[in-house]
């Protein structure tokens, strides 16, 4: 009796564990497929042994070789209408089994094919897929100044017929598209394409599907309820990107509300990361405002890129001119100062010599 509840015990277990270890083994995608297809190959080399025994669709025939068993096999399976043809009572009992077991393993293969479909959909729709672009502006964060934002990067763009705008947030793909699409209109974009993906900003993965690696700048945007929070997820986006190594070669510009880390960002990016901190600028600009009327315009002018612009370009045969006779040499543009070959600005110095 104990030896009997022992073994069944025990039989239950290893059946539990059996079970178990199958399940997780479906689990995966790419197991269900493997075993799908282990298991097709079982039946055909099972059936194409019963055909050839029974001796293909008639008896009478002469008996068919064990390769021609193999695929008429494989047709019992895969064709319900082959099973008409056989003629013996044997040939027609083999032939249903398999064509059942065919009915059954299509069923099956339906089955993938349309959840593969489904959930390939459905990442296009939520923006979970990897991102195949290059050269493009990467905004991580979306904002209620987002959408000014992407404003002026189509300006930005206008010149060069538009480019491509990739957004990552933790918001949904849907949502964050009807919000642009209601404040912005088509023509608005002069040629730029947004692509949103929905993703964590904090997670390095989510990053290189946005195509960080190849993105010619990217744009960290302050999200957060206060202050505090707000730095520390800027920190936090800052850290995945430097994880990312030498295979980021975007400028990174983000925006920041206090200075202390402002500083942090500073030593944290080197000289790959521009930080902004808004709130003092913008409480700068203000204040000038309030003092000087009319210099909102000039701000404007400076800063927003329709109208005006800066460019910047070489002119060798500039060379050794004083600053103040370019103003003769540039009737439709105003210089405003020098680059380098270092990279160092200076502004309306009195010559350019160099670059």
């Amino acid at each position: 009796g104990k030896m009997g509840i022992v073994t069944t015990c025990f039989g239950k277990k290893i059946g539990a564990i059996f079970y178990y270890r199958f399940d997780t083994l479906l689990g995966k995608r790419s197991n269900q497929m493997k075993l799908f297809f282990l298991a097709l190959m079982v039946m055909v080399g099972l059936f194409g042994c019963v055909w050839y025994f029974v001796g293909g669709n008639d008896y009478t025939v002469e008996k068919i070789s064990l390769e021609v068993a193999f695929w008429e096999s494989w047709t019992l399976l895969m064709d319900t209408g082959v099973q008409g043809e056989a003629v013996a009572w044997g040939s027609r009992g083999a032939a249903a089994g398999a064509t059942i077991l065919g009915l059954i393993f299509s069923a099956v293969l339906t089955g993938f094919v349309c959840d593969a479909v489904k959930e390939r959909m459905d990442d296009l729709r939520k923006g979970k897929s990897a991102v195949k672009e290059w050269n493009h502006t990467l905004l991580v964060g979306w904002t209620d100044r987002s959408m000014s934002f992407l404003q002026q990067i189509a300006l930005a763009n206008e010149s060069d017929g538009g480019g491509v705008v990739v957004v990552l947030s933790e918001r949904d793909k849907l949502m964050m598209e009807a919000e642009m699409w209601r404040t912005i209109d088509e023509d608005d974009m002069l040629g730029t394409k947004v692509v949103f993906r929905n993703g964590s900003t904090l997670n390095t993965t989510d990053l290189v599907n946005a195509a960080c690696e190849t993105a010619r700048s990217i744009v960290v945007m302050s999200v957060g309820e206060n202050s505090a929070q707000a730095d520390a997820n800027t920190l936090r986006v800052v850290l995945a990107l430097m994880a990312v190594g030498d295979k980021l070669r975007g400028f990174v510009v983000a925006e920041v509300r206090d200075q202390d880390m402002n500083e942090l960002l500073g030593i944290i990016g080197g000289d790959n990361v521009e930080t902004l901190l808004t709130h003092e600028t913008l409480a700068r600009m203000i204040l000038s405002a309030v003092k000087q009327p009319g210099i909102t315009k000039a701000y404007e002018e400076i800063l927003g890129f329709e109208g005006a612009e800066f460019y910047t370009k070489d002119w060798p045969s500039l060379t050794g001119k004083k600053f103040g006779d370019l103003a003769d040499i540039f009737p439709e543009a105003i210089p405003i100062g020098t680059v380098s070959a270092a990279g160092e600005v200076k502004i309306g110095r009195a010559s350019c010599r160099g670059r």
